[in-house]
């Protein structure tokens, strides 16, 4: 025999030898795939169930447009109703029903699978321009509680959330109270809003939109920064956090004197009216003077 074929009976051996001994990796899981995605669903569902008043509904879109308030209740069969007031309902309050199902696709999937006019007008493509808004009507179910729902739309991969809404609470006034601070925040002029990070101040414009466009200082020598989002009942929420100053906000509370929108993550981040020259100069209204002095003519 060679040398070579020395080498080959050696190779045989060894590989022989690790053939012979299987290594076997013990079960992660009590149940199978099969079995816990069941088990998900189920959950999942029986949570949607549990707010006895529906569920308010954080939706976007995608994540470059704005932000929509819908209220949506699960029934303990596969019936949901939605409400909503918006443009697509003519800003009037309306309802509409449909079905809805958990179902196994790109994980958990809860998905409305029959025609609904308040949350099927975000993703039917004929208006406009065969586009429509491009939203989902099937959501990953990224987590689940009787707290908040964590969804994810399943082609847009836009973030949705949910809140129960209070027992007792009235639908058409949760809407009515939403017109109100949107009101209040943006008016009738849509003003520059100053938004202040500590000791940054920035400019805050084109809010009626439900887009903000946050101006830096010119020493800060950064691009602007387009941020959605959605204005609550009790302030308005950012489509996801932002840092700004070294500061990570997202979620702003109306003060009690109704002057300023405040950070629930940081008081030191806030934002309110514009100052007095900028309402003056972009004001839509008129003003008469009874009385001035000379340091107000200056």
């Amino acid at each position: 025999m060679t040398k070579s074929i020395y080498k080959y009976i050696l190779l045989g051996c060894i590989a022989a030898t690790y053939t012979g001994c299987r290594f076997e990796q013990e079960d992660l899981f009590e149940d199978s795939a099969a079995q816990r995605m069941t088990k998900f669903q189920e959950e999942t569902k029986a949570d949607l169930i549990s707010s006895e008043n529906g569920w308010v509904m954080h939706y976007y879109p995608t994540n470059e447009k704005k932000g929509y308030t819908m209220l949506v209740k699960f029934g303990d069969n596969t019936l949901s109703t939605f409400a909503g007031k918006n443009s697509f309902t003519k800003n009037l309050y309306a309802t509409d029903e449909s079905h809805y199902a958990m179902i196994a696709d790109y994980g958990p999937v809860l998905t409305f699978n029959t025609w609904n006019d308040i949350l099927h007008a975000f993703s039917n493509p004929e208006s406009p321009t065969g586009k429509g808004q491009e939203g989902d009507y099937e959501f990953i179910v990224m987590a689940h509680s009787k707290e908040e729902m964590k969804l994810r739309g399943k082609k847009r991969e836009t973030d949705i959330r949910m809140y129960p809404l209070a027992a007792g609470a009235d639908w058409e006034d949760y809407f009515n109270k939403i017109d109100d601070m949107n009101l209040n925040v943006f008016g009738t002029t849509n003003p520059t809003l100053q938004f202040m990070a500590g000791d940054m101040a920035l400019s805050a414009i084109n809010g009626a939109s439900g887009i903000f466009t946050f101006i830096w200082p010119e020493d800060a020598g950064k691009p602007n920064l387009k941020m959605p989002f959605i204005v609550t009942v009790d302030g308005l929420k950012l489509y996801e956090p932002a840092e700004i100053n070294g500061k990570t906000i997202q979620n702003f509370v109306m003060n009690n004197e109704q002057t300023k929108l405040v950070a629930s993550e940081d008081a030191s981040v806030y934002m309110t009216g514009p100052n007095l020259p900028d309402f003056i100069a972009l004001g839509a209204g008129s003003f008469k003077i009874s009385e001035r002095s000379p340091e107000f003519e200056t």
